[in-house]
């Protein structure tokens, strides 16, 4: 690789530097800037420190400077929350004193044959993969033909480097496989194929090594799970699969098949499924899982052996068969349980013991969208999305439906409005057949949520023809995965705080709960479960202090209760006297 030709590997060189806006801020004779001059530097200084930044190489724009605050962490730098708010609110004024907030095309422009690759592109999706890879490539003085693995391992450093994308080594793995497939498209350039990472899974085996007996016998498992049969057939499934289900469970019977083969199975007798639910085949495959993740037991074994004993109960195998594998089951979930490992949702939920965060969750919609239609000028893309993820918010607070369900909210065939379209009342009815559980969901919506969606669908919507709540690309709903990145980044720029769709369904049990130690019964139907098992084992959280508070509360009436009466005891002289707690007439020598 030769000298770099900008002093960024993304960014023009006409957006200033960190060490340039410090520069900025020494010299500035400017009233406002004066006025917080030393609180400015400080800030500018622990962004650098504790940022892990080189001040002449990071521009100071809007996504890389978010991206530094996501990576700050209040445990590592040892500041306090309010010292790390101070600090985002001094640079978000120097980004707007110095006219960085709203700057529009800061990327390096394409140019030469790396614009010319760039243009003959018409997948959106290879135009996005390889655009920051070129960027780099032109930067640094790399042909076309000169991009390798060298240079793809550079790419990956400047990424990590250049703090925008959440998930760097993710973004890197995808530029690298649309790299390989533009070399395929346009073999006449003379491209090098570049070598992706691993991932994880890397031990995994694919379907095509498997004898093809069992490959057929597990697509027929499936294929019987997803279509309508006789409806007198005994062996006819209860339930059919949908094809994400379908997908999760065959990949999961393919990672049982490869930790087995790993183990020492023969792969050649894994001729079926029958083979392949053994326990002893599935016992083995677990030892190898488990000797190759070092003992660190997660839900995701669990699932594969809970997987097979489903499989193995299908199958009709035999009881003592079943029982065994349902023992390991049990086995590994206590193991889970009593490791240590507290699912993230319950570190999660510890945000939440704070009253002033709960209140900031339960007021945030009203107060997104008061501060933007408080505007005069029309919507923004910004502001249409920051309204979306308000009417979102609040379908999760006051329905607490799942996110699949929200997604493909249709307003011809889910809402109904029994008082009229502009009436004040409004159902959302979802059939069972959409649903996870295959239950039916029956929600009414308040008024303000009503109001909400009114607005929002008057004046933010984006595609206003469209019949979904919330439409994605080609005539589609918004896709769930975009739905959770979306959400999650729009709570975390309004509050600060770290959130999921689904730990939206564990805040409504813990806000209830919290309120109502008793209530798990009318949290089992907001959130339409058919067990209380369910919403115990996955929604509620087993550290609550509620059901603590409320014996304590009946404890200390009646501690008060007991104080209160003089007739309890004898006097200390006639205990002493008689070596006894009481008297024979409890109305003799009470304490007056």
């Amino acid at each position: 690789m030769t000298q770099r030709k900008c002093r960024y590997d993304f960014v023009e060189d006409r957006v200033p530097s960190v060490a340039q806006i410090m520069d900025r801020v020494a010299q500035s004779t400017d009233s406002l800037v004066l006025k917080r001059q030393a609180q400015l530097k400080t800030s500018l200084r622990r962004l650098i420190k504790h940022g892990g930044l080189d001040p002449e190489r990071i521009p100071f724009i809007p996504p890389v400077m978010q991206g530094v605050f996501q990576r700050v962490s209040i445990s590592e730098t040892g500041l306090s929350k309010k010292s790390i708010q101070n600090d985002r609110s001094n640079v978000r004024f120097l980004l707007g004193h110095f006219g960085l907030s709203n700057l529009g095309q800061y990327r390096v422009p394409l140019e030469g044959e790396h614009r010319e690759l760039f243009a003959k592109l018409g997948d959106r999706h290879l135009k996005a993969g390889i655009s920051r890879l070129l960027r780099f490539a032109q930067v640094h003085g790399v042909a076309l033909a000169e991009i390798d693995d060298f240079v793809a391992a550079q790419f990956h450093n400047a990424l990590v480097q250049e703090g925008v994308l959440k998930d760097p080594q993710t973004s890197w793995r995808s530029a690298l496989h649309s790299w390989n497939k533009v070399r395929d498209l346009f073999p006449d350039l003379g491209l090098q194929a570049l070598t992706p990472p691993r991932r994880s899974d890397h031990w995994g085996c694919p379907w095509n090594v498997f004898p093809q007996s069992l490959v057929n016998e597990i697509e027929n498992y499936f294929t019987v799970r997803s279509e309508v049969g006789d409806l007198f057939d005994p062996d006819a499934p209860d339930v059919l699969l949908r094809p994400r289900t379908i997908e999760t469970q065959r990949d999961w019977l393919r990672v049982l098949a490869s930790a087995a083969v790993r183990s020492g199975v023969d792969i050649a007798l894994i001729t079926s499924l029958t083979k392949l639910v053994d326990p002893q085949t599935v016992e083995a495959a677990l030892r190898w899982y488990m000797n190759d993740h070092k003992g660190n037991c997660t839900e995701y074994p669990v699932m594969l052996v809970a997987q097979a004993a489903t499989v193995a109960k299908a199958l009709r195998r035999p009881e003592a068969d079943i029982d065994r594998l349902g023992k390991l089951v049990k086995k590994l979930r206590r193991f889970v349980k009593h490791a240590g490992s507290e699912p993230r949702r319950l570190d999660r939920l510890e945000q939440f013991e704070s009253r002033q965060n709960e209140l900031r969750i339960v007021a945030l919609s009203d107060h997104v969208v008061a501060t933007i239609t408080r505007k005069n000028t029309l919507p923004s893309p910004q502001d249409r999305l920051a309204v979306q993820m308000a009417v979102v918010h609040e379908l999760f607070l006051t329905t607490s439906l799942r996110r699949s369900n929200v997604v493909a909210l249709d307003l011809d065939r889910h809402f109904i409005w029994p008082d009229g379209p502009d009436g004040k009342r409004c159902l959302i009815r979802i059939p069972g057949n959409e649903v996870k559980n295959h239950d039916s969901l029956h929600k009414e919506l308040p008024e303000h949520v009503i109001d909400l969606i009114r607005l929002y669908r008057a004046r933010y919507r984006s595609d206003s023809s469209s019949a979904w709540l919330f439409p994605g690309r080609n005539g589609q709903h918004k896709r769930p995965s975009t739905l959770t990145q979306q959400y999650g980044a729009f709570v975390k720029l309004w509050t600060g705080l770290e959130v999921t769709p689904h730990l939206m369904r564990s805040f409504a049990d813990k806000l209830y709960t919290d309120r109502h130690p008793e209530g798990g019964e009318v949290m089992r139907r907001q959130l339409g479960h058919r067990s209380p098992e369910t919403r115990i084992g996955h929604y509620a959280d087993p550290r609550s202090r509620a059901a603590g508070r409320a014996y304590q509360k009946l404890f200390l009436e009646e501690r008060k209760t007991a104080l209160d009466d003089p007739t309890l005891f004898v006097s200390p002289t006639v205990a002493l006297r008689t070596g006894k707690g009481r008297t024979a007439n409890p109305d003799q020598d009470v304490i007056r």
